[in-house]
């Protein structure tokens, strides 16, 4: 097993993970379609809905260490912009599976920063 060392206190840039997007996946995203947070233990997330009474079904998506595919985490139903924290232990691609959308006209977007704390 590797060990990463991570810096202290250190908040990366804001990346757009998902954008935008109006359609449910019909399958999770492909892997290398994400975002790199290399070097952080973890990343803050940004969700941002449209639309009227939007709700969508989330599933925070982490490339296996082999990377032969995602290993997805608890999937959870948004209906408010919120942030969330999520640990990725330097993963080089993180990514979410949206599904389940409700509300009139619902979109999302998801951004995240990488955190070391």
């Amino acid at each position: 097993m590797t060990q990463t060392t991570f810096s202290s206190s250190y908040v990366g840039d804001l990346k757009t993970i998902r954008s935008s997007v109006s359609t449910d996946d019909l399958s999770t995203p492909s892997l290398g379609t994400g975002q790199s947070f290399t070097g952080f233990k973890y990343v803050n997330v940004e969700i941002t809905l449209g639309g009227t009474s939007p709700t969508w079904n989330i599933t925070p998506l982490i490339a296996k260490l082999d990377g032969t595919g995602y290993k997805p985490g608890i999937t959870r139903v948004i209906s408010t912009d919120e942030p969330l924290s999520l640990q990725v232990d330097s993963s080089s691609d993180v990514n979410f599976r949206v599904d389940g959308s409700t509300g009139t006209s619902p979109t999302i977007t998801i951004k995240g920063a990488g955190v070391n704390s």
